[in-house]
């Protein structure tokens, strides 16, 4: 069983660093802050700001509008990575540097905890009487089958935010709800609208009560819009940037 988890986890690893989808708002925002932090000590990305358009600009200075937990994870790999491309004569800041620094911050964070967060999946199932082929089933399906896949290859918090909130039901499911309090709040410092850990418990029953309250009322306005959607199968529904227009740069992303 074990050699079936390191496997696991290698396929899932191995999918997720294989590609590298490049910045974006989103992504820029926090790369930034890991810059700014690692070469300048600071907090301000002023040097970095026209890189993207997710910012705050406060007192006249830039910082980084994202929730800083996916950054901050990202800081000792990026050091590490410069003092090692240094001494073997590469620039951190050139182009080729920032790709390679900003994919080793991507790989080893949003990548690592959601191939993590499948193993974790893997072990929650098999404790809960699954077999091994069901249990794998649900791992790779969480892993290969739903956007955690596009997430994991993005350097922004779903990804990592979702595996620590993995991490943290496994957790209760041992200890017991009191104890697991630490990896749901990390999930919120990661992504500010991480669901709190008592909201499925606290209101199980009243939603039990009016489900089929609400999926009837709720069956007529979604037909509508698989029907629109199935007409527009190359076009989002919404397709105006709720961003900012910035000269030079366009489109947008999600907090």
């Amino acid at each position: 069983m074990t050699r079936l988890r390191v496997a696991l986890f290698l396929l899932l690893f191995a999918s997720y660093a294989y590609f590298y989808q490049a910045g974006g708002w989103n992504q820029n925002s926090r790369f930034n802050l890991v810059r700014a932090i690692t070469n300048d000590r600071s907090l301000q990305v002023d040097p970095y700001h026209r890189s993207t358009g997710d910012q705050a600009l406060f007192d006249g200075h830039y910082y980084s509008d994202k929730a800083p937990g996916l950054s901050f994870a990202a800081l000792p790999i990026v050091a590490i990575a410069r003092v090692v491309l240094h001494a073997r004569g590469g620039d951190a800041e050139s182009y080729e540097g920032i790709a390679l620094l900003s994919w080793l911050a991507t790989v080893f964070t949003a990548g690592l905890f959601t191939a993590l967060a499948a193993v974790t999946l893997f072990n929650l199932c098999l404790e809960l009487d699954a077999t091994p082929s069901g249990a794998l089933f649900a791992a790779l399906t969480f892993g290969l089958a739903t956007p955690m896949w596009p997430l994991a290859t993005l350097f922004i918090g779903h990804a990592f935010s979702a595996a620590c909130l993995v991490f943290a039901f496994a957790a209760a499911t041992r200890i017991g709800v009191g104890g697991g309090g630490s990896l749901p709040a990390s999930a919120r410092l990661r992504r500010q609208r991480a669901p709190p850990r008592h909201a499925e418990t606290s209101s199980a029953r009243r939603r039990r009560a009016t489900k089929p309250v609400l999926a009837s009322s709720s069956a007529l306005p979604r037909a509508g819009l698989r029907s629109r959607s199935s007409r527009l199968p190359f076009r989002p529904l919404c397709s105006r940037s709720t961003q900012p227009s910035t000269p030079g740069r366009s489109g947008g992303s999600a907090r």
